[in-house]
Parts: structure tokens; C-alpha cells; sequence
């Protein structure tokens, strides 16, 4: 993303950061001494820093620290304090406000869910990690079976995994939960589900677009409930398949997990140095603000 662009779009950022900042108990300065601080974590991953000395380096010869508000070049501690600060959830409010600001007036259509690993880094120190099972990428499911192995053998990710669901039409995480990795991914549902049908208009022949992790009789039921097609992959479990053919629209998944791999990719959301459930969940929210800032803001 040009630092042009990330300079024009701050402004129209700053007024939620300061507001969420206030809401979280930083008035000072009308919440925009650490208001523009969450934004620096966001654009921090945008331009893919993993060091905090360099990257406030780059802030103030970009001329990017001017626009947020920094008279000098920030100290690169002031970041891990603000991740810390963080920790309480307020990245998180106001990526979710961003989004629902983003999305008023718009009906969604297909809605998807989906997660994606983030792998513990300090594997012995690390107290709230925990072993999962994970679905092998396509590529790894390729390889596979050009080697002769059951490409749907599970494979194995220690550590955590971003829950979310996502509007399947552009692209756009409408919210996200971090859980440990051996959290089934249908259990997140109850929790994603309905903040997407309290909090954003649905059209009346949506569809909930998921794997065959979510395909259970109360899943399916509570989206019918909301007058919504539930439109799942069928578990086999290696003994039967779905005898109805899949809806059309179930391809559409493949934007889930691109908007996966972009996180991944771009903006380094698998390679987090962070320990622990809250310090994740805030290296992953900067992530999706990330993305935020560069395809989503007008």
C-alpha cells in the first residue's frame, strides 16, 4: 500500500480509535493519545514490521507518525505497552465498529465461517497453547496424493486458531474470535452467529456458508431460525455422502479462504511472537485492521 494512501485514510480512522479509546479509559487528549496508537499496531502489520525499533523508524521518516499525532519518533517500547493495553479488547471494539460502520445499509447475502492456524512461536512457554487438529491446505492435499497419502488425513498445529465469519460476497471479516487450537471449529458458531445477526442487516434468502466442521443438526437448525439457508459441507465420517447436490453458491467459500491466506501472507498473521489467549488476539485484530485499512476504506 503507498504511504500516500495510509496518510489520507488516517484522518477518517482517528475519530473511532479516540472514541474506543475513551470508552476504554483513556480520555486524555480526548482518547487520541492512544487512539493513534492502535492505529500504529495496524499499520505496523500493513507494511509487515516484526521489529518495533525499525518499524518506529519508519513511522517518523515516512512522515506517517506526523499525521497520527507524534511530535517526535515514538520510543519503540511505547507499542508492546499499547499491545498490552490492548489486551482489554479495545482493537478489537474498534475493528468491529469499523466493520458494522462499513456495512450499514448493505443486506448480506452469504455469510461464511471458516478459521485459519496461528501457531504458537514459544512452544514450551507458552501456557495457554494447546494441540489441535487442522484440514490440510489444497496444496498440501495435492502433494498428497501425487505421493500416494491420504490427502484427508489430518494434520496437526499447536498453538491457535482465528475464528471467522466473513461476508462471502467481498471478502470482509465482519468479526473474528481466538480460540486455542483444540477447539472444534463449530464451537465459535455460538458466539459469531448471532453478533452477525444482532449486529448487520441479513437478507431474507441468505445462506450460511461453512465446512463440514459445522454440520450439525442444532448448527443448521439455529440458522433456519433466522430464516436462513444453511448451506454445509455433510460430515461423511467415512460412512456415508450427501445424496443432495451441493448448493451453487457453496463455491463461493474459496473468497473465505483466500481472505485467509491474505492474512496470513501479507500481513504475518502466522508468524506472531506474542504469548498467550489476549496478547494473540490483539496481534490478530491489528492483522484484520490491516486489511481493513488497505481494502476495505473508501
Amino acid at each position: 500500500m503507498k504511504i500516500s494512501d495510509t496518510k489520507n485514510k488516517i484522518p477518517s480512522l482517528m475519530p473511532y480509535a479516540a472514541w474506543i479509546a475513551k470508552m476504554y479509559g483513556h480520555p486524555y487528549r480526548n482518547g487520541m493519545m492512544v487512539g493513534k496508537n492502535l492505529i500504529a499496531l495496524a499499520i505496523r502489520q500493513l507494511y509487515g514490521y516484526k521489529d518495533d525499533e525499525k518499524f518506529a523508524d519508519f513511522l517518523w521518516e515516512s512522515g506517517i507518525a506526523k499525521v497520527l499525532g507524534y511530535k517526535r519518533k515514538p520510543h519503540p517500547s511505547l507499542f508492546s505497552k499499547t499491545r498490552k493495553n490492548a489486551e482489554t479488547g479495545a482493537i478489537i471494539t474498534l475493528y468491529n465498529e469499523l466493520v458494522k460502520e462499513k456495512c450499514k445499509g448493505r443486506r448480506l447475502k452469504l455469510v461464511g465461517a471458516d478459521s485459519t492456524d496461528m501457531p504458537a512461536f514459544f512452544i514450551n512457554k507458552d501456557k495457554e497453547a494447546r494441540l489441535g487438529h487442522r484440514t490440510k491446505k489444497k496444496k498440501e492435499q495435492n502433494l498428497d496424493d501425487m505421493v500416494g497419502k491420504d490427502k484427508k488425513e489430518k494434520a496437526f498445529v499447536f498453538g491457535y486458531k482465528l475464528h471467522l465469519v466473513q461476508d462471502a460476497e467481498t471478502g470482509l471479516p465482519l468479526t473474528g474470535v481466538i480460540r486455542s487450537a483444540e477447539t472444534h471449529d463449530s464451537q465459535p458458531f455460538y458466539e459469531l452467529f448471532p453478533y452477525v445477526t444482532e449486529n448487520f442487516q441479513i437478507q431474507l434468502d441468505a445462506k450460511f456458508l461453512g465446512d463440514s466442521a459445522y454440520d450439525s443438526a442444532d448448527i443448521r437448525n439455529r440458522i433456519r431460525d433466522k430464516q436462513m439457508k444453511d448451506v454445509i459441507a455433510v460430515n461423511g465420517r467415512g460412512h456415508y455422502k450427501s445424496e443432495t447436490p451441493k448448493d451453487p453458491d457453496y463455491g463461493k467459500r474459496w473468497s473465505l479462504e483466500q481472505s485467509n491466506s491474505v492474512l496470513e501472507m501479507v500481513y504475518n498473521l502466522a508468524t506472531s511472537r506474542m504469548m498467550g489467549l489476549k496478547r494473540i488476539a490483539v496481534h490478530a485484530f491489528s492483522c484484520l485492521l490491516a486489511n481493513f485499512i488497505e481494502h476495505f476504506m473508501d
